[in-house]
């Protein structure tokens, strides 16, 4: 055997595992999916007859589709923001070498490291009516109104308060990049600026913002994905409720796919929300690369 052929067999040994893996847990399910979603089927037995768009067809006109898509974006536009300002604070306060720091890095950080289930059943017992946190708390401070409150019964007030769980869930997880980004500024740049007379707006400003670009296109790309592709939270808090009025993609393609069992259709909109994801995300991502900048 030539030296060449070795080389190729060593090559195939390493990928073909690895290939092998990608193929059953990923490509597989995608194309699989695909072809479902040309189909009628329900889940069950082999029979699945091909329907054309007719799935996609019945999307467009879907009203579900319209409260997950406007739920979708509400999501995205409140913790995107919140999330990320929130992260950026304590991350340029526990960036400082204070006494205390790395067990406070810490405590932010506990919740990523939580069960989405137990969190669910923590907020639940905190957002509740009747015995939970919040109502004994504005009760007692004499705020009857807001303890009155059905926070995850209400539409008005539920989608929010999934905002506010999940907020408090990953503000740890966008922090510890933002400080691993504010590690990799030179500290020269910060002193030079203090020569000039620079104050601590105009380094924020001048320095620390544009250096960061790209810790905040990771943490913008994350939380982007996240809230689009948003499933247990949502099922765990609200199950979609009340009406529906908290329906996201998520649980919607659960719902239809497989409480009503059409998996077709559920396969139809999974299609769609992966084509929005990749696209939104590939023009996320070009437009805040251009923003970064080198040092």
């Amino acid at each position: 055997m030539s030296e060449k052929k070795r080389e190729l067999l060593r090559f195939m040994m390493f990928v073909l595992p690895a290939m092998g893996i990608y193929s059953l847990f990923y490509a597989y399910p995608i194309l699989s999916g695909f072809y479902y979603s040309f189909t009628n089927w329900n889940g069950f037995g082999d029979t699945a007859l091909f329907n054309g768009l007719d799935n996609f067809i019945e999307l467009v006109h879907d009203e579900l589709i319209l409260i997950a898509i406007k739920n979708n974006i509400i999501l995205s536009v409140v913790i995107i923001i919140v999330q990320n300002a929130l992260a950026l604070i304590f991350a340029i306060l526990l960036n400082k070498k204070m006494k205390g720091h790395t067990i406070f890095r810490a405590v932010f950080f506990i919740p990523v490291l939580l069960s989405t289930a137990v969190i669910g059943y923590i907020w639940e017992y905190i957002f509740s009516p009747l015995q939970g946190v919040l109502h004994v708390i504005f009760n007692s401070l004499g705020f009857t109104t807001l303890a009155e409150i059905n926070w995850l019964g209400d539409p008005t007030y539920a989608i929010y308060s999934i905002c506010a769980v999940v907020i408090w869930q990953f503000t740890g997880y966008s922090m510890v990049i933002y400080i691993a980004g504010l590690q990799t500024i030179p500290k020269d740049l910060y002193e030079a600026a203090e020569i000039d007379g620079a104050g601590a707006w105009h380094k924020l400003k001048q320095i620390t913002i544009p250096l960061l670009a790209p810790a905040f296109t990771i943490n913008m790309m994350i939380s982007m994905i996240g809230c689009l592709k948003m499933f247990d939270q949502v099922y765990l808090l609200t199950q979609g409720g009340p009406a529906h009025q908290t329906e996201v993609f998520g649980t919607l393609i659960y719902g239809i796919a497989f409480k009503s069992q059409r998996l077709g259709y559920g396969a139809a909109i999974a299609m769609v929300l992966t084509i929005a994801i990749v696209l939104i995300s590939t023009i996320q991502y070009y437009f805040m690369r251009k923003r970064e900048v080198e040092y």
